[in-house]
């Protein structure tokens, strides 16, 4: 017998009512649930309590709400298709009552995920235009979604109508209970096959799903019939809600616990302040984001600060700081140790401070040969830091003495797809093309899957990374780097020579030696890496003496980062944070003939290729690189405190962090969060006191500002991944014109106007303005341009620096053409007859033009 039309609706009716007690009770539960977990999980302060309920209720009821709603839509979906096209009736068995209900709340979040998919790889290939990319996006995830319902539906329902009359009876409770079994099952199987993975992180995933379905079920219970209690606790929910989510002042005393210890409010409060990103630029106002012009993408965190126009770029609340490392003293090296010394760079990938024999470690003694061959006869310094938490961050930097992002040329994609790690280009200048211009004969010995044509094969005359050539995480292979690395020495003992030998072993996956068995955990594990590495590396060092030319090489042992471990930090695997366990390495220098000693205060990796240049005797200027010499701690009793050292990443969030002697901050920049600690009270960095020492704070945020402006402009687009678009706007040559134009000088002729190239489409008029520096430029001058129609009606391009301030006048260099677009909005029925542009400064004064002058606008183009 079919059922009537109106019977239907009262039951998508019946179905929605339980799907909206359902939600409620779910948010109740999972909010409640997730800030005890935090609380209990996080490593840091019990600070900002009630804020982080509230900020936990507003994220868990947005969730909840998203997943409702699409939820409901597909319920009256369904009930749309059902009704007219005659689908098999809604079983009847108690088991499948709330099957409508279930279904969505299952299918809604998967088709979601593969809907997006799907979406984002249409319209990422085929389109360009972002309004027509969202609305194929929305149009997937609906089909996708009704698609797996259906599906869902069908199979649930088959299912319940042939099982035995007692399993028909069970309650949904009872079904959700068996699932949380099997789920709990599901964990304790996934940790043991994937040892990598902490069960941490599985368990909290688990837990969301486990929690919404018990809160579903409550919720149905609780307040079935009891309307006055849900409205007043839906009022409360709201107004606390949005106390999470405006109030700023709260997020730095929450944050800590969000980043350390709740992955799902984590992510909901990223997505959320991605969805809130109004003008695109990365950054969002809300939860404490610290987007000072939500609508202006020229104005954010992350912005370059153009000094001195009266406008705070950055959002740092000051315009503009100029950064100057402090003076490092003499590099002049005593007469007696300037020769011809042979160099051996020894690299260990993963290899933290504190796991060192000489750097703390009372529980294992783990580098014996590094300790005694080495560390016990060179200057150890004490607070190395690797300038980034990862291989593809640090290894350039080392080479180059630049960082990764602002410094190094990098070729990002290949045959127009992206590439993971992006290649150098030949235009870096490499440590080992410094060792061929000293006359040094060049060599490496590698075994990372990343070295194979990642182009720091540069200035090598032999470069070996066949141990490299495939990836396999658990091959091991320091025997044969320390084989090769001998034989490489004794071929080329005759000459000067420099040598590279990077050791891969402690990388994870990590895989136990017979001869230093410690454990079956992850980190003992780590720890027989890190000793069977240590036994090859006392074997070359061994060797090594034996070999002609031992007297006179300098040996050099570091490593590109750490590794970390759940009890760090909450998190596992490195190049997620800027951590002491991510960036403390050692760093030892061996040099005959000096005493050994430890050297305390902060230096950094990047400073390897600068000392060297000062021993082979290469000429350079102070800020050719980013690291500074060590040869005043080398060759006096000058220690390191006074330094400042930066780090950096971009994963998975753009972080960025300054280390001095006593403290570290911490910057978070999309997340607009500072951790400050104190280095010497907290030497692990788990008490965040930047709220507690706003001093200090605001001390380093200067500091950290003005390196950050510096790096942001360095001048060559080739060598700042943040303005690649420089490298469209300065040119070598001036490319053909298709227009006449006049050539006009400006500014007292410091700048000259050389030709104009114009493109129109049916509503806009596109003008390429190609500049000259003639002398420096002092000034900062904005750039208008200004058409008329042949009826006199004017139309004006908007009125700014040269690529919004990214580039402005002052940075123009007089060997180099500079183009400058802008874009007019014209009527398709508009005839332009002219065109002219004006330069002016932040105040309004324009500058003087060589040419005629009408309102302020130089004449540049007259159309026939």
């Amino acid at each position: 017998m079919i059922e009537r039309p109106e019977l239907k609706f009262r039951r998508i009716n019946t179905d929605l009512k339980s799907l909206l007690l359902g939600a409620f009770g779910a948010t109740l539960l999972m909010a409640g649930v997730e800030w005890i977990v935090t609380l209990l999980s996080s490593p840091f302060p019990n600070q900002g309590i009630w804020q982080l309920f509230c900020l936990s209720v507003f994220l868990v009821a947005l969730l909840v709400t998203v997943v409702g709603t699409i939820s409901a839509a597909v319920l009256i979906a369904i009930w749309g298709l059902r009704r007219f096209a005659g689908l098999s009736e809604k079983p009847t068995a108690d088991l499948a009552k709330n099957t409508s209900v279930i279904s969505a709340l299952l299918v809604t979040p998967l088709a979601v995920v593969i809907g997006r998919t799907l979406g984002v790889k249409i319209s990422g290939l085929q389109f360009q235009d972002p309004k027509l990319s969202a609305l194929l996006l929305s149009f997937s995830i609906v089909v996708v979604t009704l698609l797996l319902f259906a599906i869902v539906w069908h199979v649930i329902s088959g299912l319940s109508n042939r099982l035995p009359t007692k399993l028909k009876s069970l309650s949904n409770t009872s079904v959700i209970g068996g699932a949380t079994i099997l789920g709990c099952l599901a964990l304790f199987l996934w940790t043991k096959l994937s040892p990598s993975v902490e069960y941490v992180l599985p368990a909290r995933i688990l837990l969301v799903p486990v929690v919404i379905f018990w809160g579903w079920l409550l919720g149905n219970r609780a307040f079935k019939g009891r309307p006055k209690t849900l409205v007043a606790l839906s009022l409360l929910t709201l107004a606390i809600s949005v106390n999470g989510m405006l109030s700023r002042r709260n997020f730095p005393a929450v944050k800590g616990h969000v980043l350390a210890a709740s992955p799902l409010l984590l992510v909901l409060s990223d997505k959320f302040q991605d969805a809130t990103d109004w003008d695109g630029d990365g950054y969002s106002g809300f939860l404490g984001g610290n987007d000072c012009a939500p609508n202006n993408p020229k104005i954010n965190p992350g912005a370059k600060e153009i000094i001195g126009n009266n406008q705070d770029e950055n959002c740092d609340g000051k315009d503009g700081f100029t950064y100057r490392r402090p003076t490092i003293g003499s590099r002049t090296l005593p007469a007696s140790f300037q020769k011809d010394w042979n160099v051996l760079l020894i690299t260990v990938d993963t290899l933290r401070y504190d796991k060192m024999s000489f750097g703390g470690n009372k529980k294992r003694n783990l580098t014996p040969n590094i300790n005694e061959l080495l560390a016990a006869r060179g200057i150890s310094f004490n607070f190395a830091n690797a300038p980034s938490p990862g291989t593809m961050g640090t290894m350039p930097a080392l080479l180059t003495s630049k960082y990764f992002h602002s410094g190094v040329a990098l070729e990002e994609f290949r045959n127009g797809k992206k590439v993971i790690p992006p290649k150098l280009k030949a235009n870096n200048f490499l440590l080992a093309e410094m060792m061929k211009a000293a006359g040094y004969y060049n060599g490496a010995i590698t075994s990372h899957y990343y070295f194979k044509d990642w182009g720091m094969e540069q200035g090598f005359d032999t470069y070996d990374n066949s141990l490299g050539e495939k990836r396999d995480p658990w091959r091991t292979s320091s025997h044969d780097t320390t084989d090769k690395s001998l034989s490489w020495i004794a071929s080329n003992s005759h000459k000067k020579w420099f040598l590279w030998a990077h050791y891969i072993d402690p990388h994870g996956r990590y895989v136990n030696h017979p001869k230093y068995h410690y454990g079956e955990s992850e980190e003992d594990k780590y720890d027989s890496e890190i000793a069977y590495t240590d036994e090859h590396v006392g074997r070359l060092l061994k060797e090594l003496a034996t070999i002609p030319g031992a007297e006179k090489t300098i040996v050099i042992l570091t490593s590109d980062h750490g590794d970390a471990f759940k009890y760090d930090h909450g998190m596992i695997n490195h190049g997620h944070s800027l951590y002491k366990e991510l960036l403390h390495v050692p760093l030892v220098f061996s040099v005959p003939g000096l005493p050994p000693k430890v050297v305390e205060g902060p230096v950094s990796v990047m400073d390897v290729m600068p000392t060297l240049g000062d021993f082979i005797g290469y000429k350079y200027e102070d800020d050719a690189f980013e690291g500074q010499s060590l040869v005043p701690q080398l060759f006096s009793k000058q220690d390191a405190k006074y330094r400042e050292v930066f780090a950096e990443t971009n994963y998975p969030k753009k972080q960025r962090a300054i280390i001095t002697n006593n403290y570290k901050l911490i910057y978070r920049m999309q997340r607009n969060h500072y951790e400050l600690y104190d280095l010497e009270k907290d030497p692990r960095e788990k008490k965040n006191i930047a709220s507690k020492n706003a001093t200090v704070r605001k001390e380093l945020q200067e500091k950290l500002y003005g390196w950050l402006d510096r790096v942001v402009n360095v001048p060559d687009a080739e060598f700042n991944q943040s303005h690649r678009q420089l490298a469209a706007t300065r040119l070598t040559t001036l490319p053909a014109l298709n227009q006449v134009s006049k050539v006009v000088q400006f500014a007292n002729q410091e700048i000259e106007l050389r030709g104009v190239n114009t493109s129109k489409t049916a509503k806009k008029l596109k003008l390429s303005l190609f500049f000259r520096a003639l002398k420096a430029v002092t000034t900062d001058w904005q750039i208008q341009v200004k058409c008329r129609d042949d009826k006199g009606k004017p139309y004006f391009s908007k009125n700014s620096l040269t690529l919004g301030g990214v580039y402005p006048t002052r940075f123009w260099r007089t060997s180099e053409f500079v183009l400058d677009l802008r874009e007019l909005k014209i009527p398709s029925s508009a005839v332009i007859r002219q065109c002219a542009v004006k330069l002016s400064q932040i105040d309004g004064t324009v500058a003087d033009s060589s040419g005629e002058v009408r309102d302020g606008f130089t004449e540049i183009i007259e159309f026939p």
